[in-house]
Parts: structure tokens; C-alpha cells; sequence
């Protein structure tokens, strides 16, 4: 006596609904654990920013309530004030999304500055930055001396120019909600409420221009946000269009955007 078994081959359009199944689904995991490695790079970031917040603050303690600034001195950038006060600094000046050096000005993805940023044509104007980088720059209205018109410091194009007065002004003591660093394309930004939306939200403002210091800062970095940190030690992500909102200095008034952004 003999068995007989009845075995029934897959269809052309079952075995095209397994596989479109499995892509999808493949798709979804990959997906997801991207995004999972993107969130543990945030952080990192994060932790980055709070421990270099932190080391401003204890600087500011040593001296006399001066926070860090730049363009003081040829040695003015904010890294060798504060690395002392930072064990982990030279990592922490890093972002993981943005390791690599650009070798002049920053991007979302990649950092300021390099090892061959004195072959730059940004060097003549920004001489002590050569062969240092960070993915973070300093908030530029952190200035709390008084700094002569000829002084190096005066002579940043991210500083308020005074009008009708030989120094710039003294600074009163921060806000606890004032920001100190942020992820940045460039050393430091003072941001204006009238500061426009960059064009490009991966290079934001390129150029430096004096106008539009918040596109120093408002790169598509991390899911259409950046990482903050401030005055009182704290670190956060900040959606994009946020960044007008922050209380840049004592006299900024927040301004209401809708930054268009995509990833």
C-alpha cells in the first residue's frame, strides 16, 4: 500500500508576498537600529556639553566670575581656558556626529578647524585656531571685560561692535537658562531675534556673517535639533526652530520660526 501526499508548491504571488514581508521588515530593524545608535551618540553629546559647561563654570569661579571667551589673546580660544578644569576635555570638545575636522568652517557632520587649518584661507584672520577643532562653539555674548576697539578680541566678527564707546560692555552675572555651548559650526555665534533661517541646515551660515549668527548653530545635527548646554550645568536637545527662544543674552527677546526640516 503506498501513501500519497498532496504537496502544493508556493504561488508566484505567495512567495513575492513573503519576500516583500521580509524587506520590509529587514528594513524596519535596520531603521530602528540606526536610530538607536543615533540616539546613544546624542548622549554622548549631551554628556560632552555638560562636562564642558561644567568646567566654565568652575572657571568662572576661579576668575573672578569671567567665563571663558575667545579672541582675547592669540590664545583666546575657549578650549585652553577650560581643559584644565576638564580631565576628559579633549574628547568632550567632540561630538560623535561630527568627528571628522573640516579644516576651516564646520558642517552638521563634520567639525571645525584641523590639523591643516593653517593652510586655510580662514587662518590670516583667525591665526590661533590652527591645529585645534571642536564640533561645539562657545555662546559669543559670554564676554564680561571691558576690551579695547583694537584689541584682537574686539576684532571678532561675532561680537557686538560698540557704538559711541571705547570698550564693549561689562556683562551682569549669567541667568541660570543662558546657554554656554552648543553644537556649532565654528568657535562661537552671537544669535540675533532677527537672525535668518539658513538656507542650507547642513552647513548653516558658512560664510560667518556678522547677520546671521544663529546659522552658527542651527545645523541638522541630530534629528533636526542640537544639544545645549548652560549656565547652571545643564545639557538638553533643542529642536531647531527653539534656538530663537533661548535667552541668548539679558536683552534678548524670543522670536517664534518655523524651521523647515528634513533627514
Amino acid at each position: 500500500m503506498h501513501n500519497k501526499f498532496n504537496f502544493r508548491g508556493f504561488s508566484f504571488t505567495e512567495a513575492l508576498v513573503v519576500v516583500v514581508s521580509i524587506m520590509i521588515l529587514t528594513g524596519i530593524t535596520v531603521a530602528s537600529f540606526s536610530r538607536a545608535k543615533e540616539y546613544s551618540r546624542i548622549t554622548r553629546c549631551i554628556s560632552n556639553l555638560h562636562r564642558l559647561s561644567l568646567a566654565a563654570i568652575q572657571y568662572a569661579q576661579s576668575n573672578q566670575g569671567q567665563y571663558p571667551r575667545d579672541y582675547q589673546t592669540n590664545r583666546g580660544y575657549w578650549y585652553p581656558e577650560i581643559k584644565s578644569y576638564d580631565a576628559s576635555s579633549s574628547v568632550d570638545r567632540l561630538c560623535p556626529d561630527a568627528l571628522e575636522p573640516s579644516e576651516g568652517v564646520g558642517s552638521a557632520s563634520k567639525a571645525w578647524g584641523g590639523r591643516k587649518f593653517a593652510d586655510s584661507a580662514l587662518s590670516a584672520r583667525f591665526p590661533w585656531l590652527a591645529g585645534v577643532t571642536s564640533s561645539y562653539g562657545l555662546n559669543g555674548d559670554l564676554d564680561n571685560q571691558d576690551v579695547s576697539q583694537d584689541s584682537p578680541m574686539a576684532q571678532s566678527p561675532f561680537l557686538k561692535a560698540p557704538t559711541g564707546a571705547a570698550s564693549l560692555r561689562k556683562r551682569a552675572r549669567l541667568q541660570p537658562n543662558e546657554p554656554l555651548f552648543a553644537d556649532a559650526i565654528w568657535v562661537d555665534g552671537s544669535p540675533r531675534r532677527s537672525d535668518a533661517i539658513p538656507q542650507s541646515l547642513q552647513f548653516g551660515d558658512a560664510n560667518l556673517s556678522r547677520k546671521d549668527q544663529m546659522g552658527v548653530f542651527c545645523v541638522n545635527r541630530h534629528f533636526g535639533r542640537i544639544n545645549v548646554s548652560f549656565a547652571d550645568g545643564s545639557a538638553f536637545t533643542v529642536p531647531l526652530a527653539q534656538l530663537w527662544q533661548l535667552k541668548w543674552d539679558a536683552a534678548y527677546r524670543p522670536r517664534y520660526v518655523a524651521v523647515p526640516v528634513t533627514w
